[in-house]
Parts: C-alpha cells; sequence; structure tokens
C-alpha cells in the first residue's frame, strides 16, 4: 500500500473494524498521521456500523461505588439475520481509573462518539471518547448539590444545530417551590463556568417523576434532531401509564404536533411471559433492517419482531445491572477542544 495515493489508503483505512483501526495506527507513522486527520474521523464516523454501547453496573445509589464497565457491542444486521457480537477486547474499564474511583457512574448519552458521565453523589461530569480513550472533567455546576430528597436532577448531552458547540445540560426539578426546573448549560471547549437558566414552575414533573414517596435521578434526556427530550408524568394522571400494551408513536415531520402517527402496538397477549415489561417505561434503542426493534427494560435486551409480532428476552449476557444506548464509535480528539485538559485511561 505504500505506492498508494493518501486519498486510497485513508479510504480503505476508513472500512476497516475500530479494533483494527487501532491496531493500524501501531503499523506506522504514515498511518498514523492519516487516521488522526479530521477527514478520515469524518469518513469513518460516516461509515460507522450499528453499535451497541453498555456500561455495566450502573446503578442508581450509593451503595455500590464502582463506577462500571463501558462495553461496546457491534450489531451485525444483515438482511437475512442479526446477531450482537462483543469481543472483550473492546472494553474501557473505568474501575481502574482513580478519577472515577469511589462513587457510581451514570451513563447519560452520547454524541459523534462521545459519551457523558456523571456522579451524581460527588456533583462532577464527565466527557469521554471510549474509542480513543481520552476524557476530560467538566467543572463543577454553580447550583446547589444534588439533593435525592428534595430535587429530581436529570441531564443531557448534545450539540448546537447553528453554533455546532456541544453542550451539557443539567436541570434540577426542586419540590419546593413546587415543580421549580432550574438548569445550568456548559459549552465543551471553552474551558468558563456553567451558565445558569431559570424556566419557572411547570405542571409536571420531569423525567421520570415523582409519585409522592421518591424523588431523585429521573430518566436523563435524549438528544434528537437538534433538541433536548425529556419525559414527563403528570402528577394527577398516573393511571395512563398502567395500560394493557405499550404503543410507539412517530412523529412523521418533526416539530410538527399534527404528525403524530401511532406506528405499533405491543399488546399484553404479545408479552404476556415477560412479567412487568407491559407496565412499565421501556427504552427503544435500535431499529433493525428487517424491522426487528432492540428495546431494554431494567436488566434485559428485547427484540421485537414486527413481521411476526413476537417479542422476546435477546439472552445477551448482563450479569450485572447497566444501561444501553445506541452508540456509534469516532476517532474523534477530545485534544482538539483546546481549552479543555484532557486526559488518557
Amino acid at each position: 500500500m505504500e505506492d498508494l495515493p493518501d486519498e486510497f489508503v485513508v479510504d480503505i483505512l476508513s472500512r476497516l473494524p475500530v479494533k483494527t483501526i487501532i491496531h493500524c495506527k501501531c503499523i506506522c507513522k504514515k498511518w498514523l498521521d492519516l487516521i488522526s486527520y479530521s477527514y478520515f474521523k469524518n469518513l469513518h464516523f460516516s461509515r460507522s456500523p450499528p453499535t451497541l454501547l453498555i456500561h455495566h453496573n450502573s446503578v442508581r445509589n450509593d451503595s455500590d461505588n464502582q463506577p462500571g464497565i463501558l462495553t461496546w457491542v457491534e450489531v451485525e444486521d444483515d438482511p437475512d439475520h442479526h446477531h450482537l457480537h462483543h469481543d472483550p477486547l473492546m472494553n474501557l474499564n473505568l474501575n481502574l481509573s482513580p478519577i472515577f474511583q469511589e462513587s457510581s457512574t451514570l451513563l447519560v448519552g452520547s454524541v459523534d462518539g462521545m459519551v457523558y458521565l456523571r456522579q451524581d453523589c460527588k456533583d462532577k461530569s464527565f466527557i469521554c471518547n471510549p474509542i480513543t480513550r481520552e476524557y476530560m472533567i467538566l467543572p463543577p455546576p454553580r447550583k446547589q448539590e444534588f439533593r435525592p430528597d428534595t430535587t429530581i436532577m436529570t441531564s443531557c448531552f448534545g450539540v448546537g444545530s447553528i453554533t455546532n458547540k456541544y453542550k451539557v445540560i443539567r436541570i434540577c426539578q426542586l419540590l419546593t417551590p413546587a415543580h421549580l426546573l432550574e438548569a445550568e448549560v456548559y459549552t465543551i471547549g471553552t474551558g468558563g463556568q456553567w451558565r445558569s437558566l431559570s424556566l419557572g414552575n411547570v405542571p409536571y414533573w420531569l423525567g421520570g417523576g415523582y409519585d409522592g414517596t421518591f424523588l431523585g435521578g429521573g430518566y436523563d434526556g435524549t438528544f434528537l434532531n437538534g433538541h433536548a427530550h425529556w419525559p414527563i408524568h403528570f402528577e394527577d394522571s398516573p393511571e395512563k401509564f398502567m395500560s394493557s400494551g405499550f404503543t410507539f408513536w412517530v412523529m412523521k415531520e418533526y416539530g410538527i404536533k399534527e404528525s403524530w402517527h401511532k406506528e405499533l402496538v405491543i399488546s399484553h397477549r404479545i408479552g404476556r411471559n415477560l412479567g412487568g415489561l407491559m407496565i412499565q417505561l421501556i427504552d427503544p434503542i435500535e431499529h433493525l433492517r428487517d424491522g426487528t426493534i432492540l428495546m431494554v427494560r431494567g436488566e434485559k435486551l428485547y427484540a421485537y419482531s414486527c413481521e411476526g409480532r413476537t417479542i422476546a428476552d435477546t439472552d445477551y449476557g448482563f450479569d450485572q445491572c447497566f444501561t444501553i444506548m445506541a452508540y456509534r464509535p469516532s476517532f474523534l480528539n477530545l485534544r482538539n477542544f483546546e481549552s479543555e485538559r484532557v486526559y488518557v485511561l
């Protein structure tokens, strides 16, 4: 390949699996330089296959002080079959870093190959690229610390559609005054402080809700189409969530309220052997080529076949609590954010 033009070499390398590309960086300085170019990173990212990022041992209490392990699982999504493939070498063990020690760590969201992690009990948060093994520590928020007895705390990680700046949004919902939302926003790469916003009182609980006995970390936000989204819970209508099945709604034209369409209904009869699945919130993760929908609830990953109208446990070997989300690996270098201090695991 020494006689090939650089653009040909970049095109070939960008089509290889992530693990192979990592090995290619060690072959010669020329390949290391080519893989470091922004053009290569963007080309590879555009061709990244479906991947799941799994955070093992992600629990929402202070009794487990292990930050956990990040694992990415390739989804072999061929027209006639699909399979989850995990290479044990493609893990990032946060337990080995003293920075993440002595606190459970939560996986919040992912954008362009970067992931946002936070530790509620220490009020610390991080941006990490599991592929390059780089991470940065964000400055502490300016507002009060998270208090599980009086506060719902939820976050989202995204990128501005106009500025192309990566941002973390942190929202606290206070019990007193009732339903008051206070937010802070941090822009990655500024090296500055969190910007405070007051969102006022709202008639709902954000990100999971308050049932009269429990506050604490609700569901974190999801970034989609340039906007952050959260599930909400209206205090006066809990019965709406206790149905005999669940429904997938799709907004055909984003931002147009009237374009909501009932795409799929999974009845209690189909999921009758899955215990409490039918009466609790589930998270759709990935939509495969044959129409199969991967979804997670609790400590189980399920696959729903739209063609066969069946739902089943994937039997993927989770041996502890976990968080899972769709993920696209990237070779984006966190050192591009010059105002931030970057570390390597």
